[in-house]
């Protein structure tokens, strides 16, 4: 019963985990596309190259962060780099002076925080290259017992060279 649980819960962890690195990637696409309506949003600064670099450094983190969660590469990592780009979202939704209706992308904020605060906590899950090439072994957790090979017979493998874990 507790397995069937977590199953349901790392199927429902790595369809947010994929659900949110979609969403950055559009978000990163729909600021291509449009590139001055983050520039005027973070027009507020008093030098002008400051917006530029941090409009550019926003669209870089949103492109290579959706790619990495969208296949679960390097997850918690991904999710950290989209912390504090949402935190300041989040921040100029509830006290800045812009207004949400301006800037529809913002009202996702509250919402896209929480999902990256959630995955930077629960990691990958069972669907995610980090696991398959054993970057954060996930499915320890879901093993039933039938395939526990920590008994007799068990034989103790090295580190991996490319990866300097043991299996």
């Amino acid at each position: 019963m507790i397995n069937n649980v977590q199953k349901v819960g790392s199927v429902a962890s790595d369809t947010l985990r994929v659900t949110f690195g979609f969403i950055i990637l559009a978000v990163a696409v729909s600021f291509i596309s449009d590139s001055n309506q983050l520039e005027q949003l973070l027009s507020g600064q008093r030098l002008p190259f400051v917006s530029f670099l941090l409009s550019h450094l926003i669209i870089a983190a949103h492109l290579a962060g959706g790619v990495m969660l969208l296949f679960g590469f390097l997850t918690r990592i991904a999710a950290a780099m989209q912390l504090p780009i949402l935190l300041g979202a989040f921040g100029f939704y509830m006290f800045g002076q812009v207004s949400a209706e301006e800037y529809t992308i913002l009202q996702l904020s509250p919402v896209m925080l929480l999902a990256a605060f959630n995955i930077y906590v629960t990691g990958p899950g069972r669907w995610s290259v980090d696991n398959l090439i054993g970057y954060e072994n996930v499915s320890e957790s879901f093993s039933d017992g039938e395939d526990d090979f920590s008994g007799a017979g068990a034989v103790e493998v090295g580190p991996v060279p490319a990866l300097g874990r043991k299996l």
